[in-house]
């Protein structure tokens, strides 16, 4: 029974809680301000705006009256999941091999996985981030972690889903993703993404150095690619690289790829040849 004050009846929805309030904290969504419906999960402002419209019109009689309002229906998550997968997604076919959809989808999956052990997680906002992340990467690459931040600030419609705090963080994790960034991410949700941005297969950066060398450096020598591939990749990836150290969640296969990659690009013979075979290249230099 709800025991919200001024409320006869059951529309009463329980509170986001701090860890020093009481657990059974309920607000009456027939007489709550915009500032306590915002600070609701899942509800922006303009949703806010659309539950105290509709409320003048039709009071609510239960909490299961809320989903007559436009737009509260469905789950939020199959709501945010359908708009990024029609509008989002298919803005990754301007991005290259190393940011492109299989990317996202890769570090989306990585990402829920490494929330499960997490406690109070938003899985919601884990799935923005990690869909968000690389999408200004074809606008800049070299700054593409703020591009990205500053395009999901600009999202209008996930200011339907979310409240201008919880985009705020979302924002500040896409920014922090990038390993080579000095310094931790600013909260878990940048701690999530930045240890799911994380390939465990060896082939993969392979072919991601040579197709970055083979665009941006067309009139360079394969056997300057190999070494330069080589190279970025002991800076990267070897015992003191700056993707080496920065993971804040248990991985065995990423650990795994550190240990065979590391051995790999010491070996600059067998490093050549494991790089022709994964591009496909002729066997001899």
């Amino acid at each position: 029974e709800c025991t919200c004050p001024e409320v006869k009846n059951d529309a009463c929805i329980e509170q986001e809680e701090d860890e020093n309030e009481i657990k059974d904290n309920k607000i009456s969504i027939n007489n709550a301000s915009i500032e306590e419906l915002t600070s609701l999960s899942g509800i922006g402002e303009k949703t806010a705006t659309k539950i105290i419209e509709y409320r003048k019109e039709t009071p609510f009689e239960t909490i299961e009256d809320i989903k007559k309002v436009s737009g509260i229906g469905d789950s939020l998550y199959e709501k945010i999941k359908d708009y990024i997968e029609k509008n989002i997604f298919p803005i990754y076919e301007k991005n290259d091999l190393g940011h492109n959809l299989e990317h996202i989808k890769y570090v989306i999956e990585r990402s829920l996985s490494f929330a499960k052990m997490v406690e109070d997680i938003n899985y919601d906002m884990v799935y923005v981030i990690a869909a968000y992340h690389d999408l200004g990467h074809h606008i800049d690459a070299d700054n593409h972690e703020k591009v990205s931040a500053e395009l999901l600030l600009e999202d209008n419609q996930l200011k339907e889903f979310f409240t201008i705090e919880q985009m705020q963080t979302m924002a500040d994790a896409v920014y922090d993703h990038r390993a080579s960034l000095e310094g931790e991410p600013r909260s878990i949700y940048g701690k999530i993404v930045s240890s799911a941005d994380r390939n465990t297969l060896v082939d993969v950066p392979l072919k991601r150095t040579y197709a970055y060398r083979v665009k941006h450096n067309p009139t360079a020598t394969l056997e300057e690619i190999i070494e330069e591939s080589r190279q970025h990749l002991i800076k990267k990836f070897g015992k003191k690289g700056y993707a080496s150290e920065k993971m804040y969640f248990e991985d065995k296969e990423y650990k795994k790829f550190l240990e065979d990659i590391q051995t790999l690009v010491m070996n600059k013979e067998q490093f050549a040849i494991r790089y022709m075979e994964a591009n496909d290249l002729d066997n001899s230099l």
